[in-house]
């Protein structure tokens, strides 16, 4: 009895820990949300007796949403979340202004487009900052470009501005295991980029034609985006990184800044008080509580197969 017990007891526990603090969760989002103080204060945050109280009495109080666009853009389900959160923010009319914060390399092709097109759709009606903190490289510095003003960090790393194809070629090693490739394809470019062979001249040929055309809709989207010629963004859309103080001065983002910079054009720009929430995908209580590390474990090794054996084009910076 007492081993059924105690194997009962961790779950449970485990399970009324998770509600007592997805109850917690609730009730803190419930309340005022976080007052960052203005840049011209002396950082002290004042908090009234009233203040959890007020959004309750008051649920349509205009505030600044926050967005945290972090490491690569994958497709799946993690771009739908980030298009559920983006389209779901543009129909909250408490939101009136939104800060994207961006640390990312870059990614997905398919993907980095899905999100610009969804950001563009956002900042059409409400205004949009983007602030790169870290690295806005590639297909992060493309969903940049859907914002109403981009700010980074001077150190912070910008541009990439280009298109890369892998394919591995494991010819070889499938012939030191042991292992021969029997195909039948119905068109002779169905198996282009397989690992199994070496491309053909015709398939090298076709898939320059195929990064060139990624390649020029990530410099016209640039060109259009930041009112600059597209002869000027081909200029410094060679592949290299800048920092955001030389992306300053090649027109490749508004303003040298950080968090309370962005904060304070989404303020202005929004005509809103700084009041500030952070807006995450929402997920099911029992995958926050037991798949946070499984989930981005099987996502990190699925991610990393399907790049390492498959051919992929990607608006990013030197995948490895």
């Amino acid at each position: 009895m007492k081993l059924w017990h105690d194997a009962l007891f961790l779950p449970l526990g485990v399970v009324a820990a998770g509600l007592g603090y997805n109850l917690y969760r609730r009730v803190a989002e419930a309340i005022e949300p976080s007052q960052i103080p203005h840049s011209g204060s002396n950082g002290a945050l004042a908090a009234p007796a009233a203040a959890p109280l007020r959004r309750a009495v008051l649920p349509m109080q205009p505030r600044i949403a926050v967005v945290e666009l972090f490491g690569p853009i994958h497709g799946g389900a993690r771009i739908t979340d980030y298009v559920n959160l983006l389209e779901g923010l543009r129909g909250d009319k408490r939101v009136r202004s939104v800060v994207l914060e961006i640390d990312s390399p870059g990614g997905s092709a398919p993907a980095s487009d899905y999100l610009y097109r969804t950001l563009s759709r956002l900042a059409s009606q409400k205004p949009v900052i983007a602030f790169i903190r870290g690295a806005g490289a590639s297909g992060a510095y493309m969903v940049s470009c859907a914002a109403t003003k981009i700010v980074a960090l001077p150190t912070a790393i910008v541009g990439s501005i280009g298109v890369i194809s892998i394919s591995p070629v494991m010819k070889d090693l499938l012939g030191r295991i042991g292992i021969d490739m029997t195909v039948t394809k119905s068109g002779p470019y169905k198996d282009m980029g397989a690992f199994y062979r070496e491309a053909t001249d015709e398939e090298r040929k076709k898939q320059e034609e195929l990064i060139t055309q990624f390649y020029d809709n990530f410099v016209e989207l640039v060109a259009r985006s930041r009112n600059m010629s597209v002869d000027t963004v081909r200029t410094y859309a060679t592949g290299e990184v800048y920092t955001g103080k030389q992306a300053k001065e090649h027109g490749l983002i508004d303003e040298i800044g950080d968090m309370e910079t962005a904060l304070d054009l989404a303020a202005q720009l929004g005509d809103v008080p700084r009041r500030v929430f952070y807006a995450r995908p929402k997920r099911p209580m029992f995958q926050r509580l037991f798949s946070r590390f499984s989930s981005s474990l099987v996502e990190e090794i699925s991610v990393d197969l399907e790049r390492r054996l498959g051919s992929h084009v990607y608006y990013r910076s030197a995948p490895n």
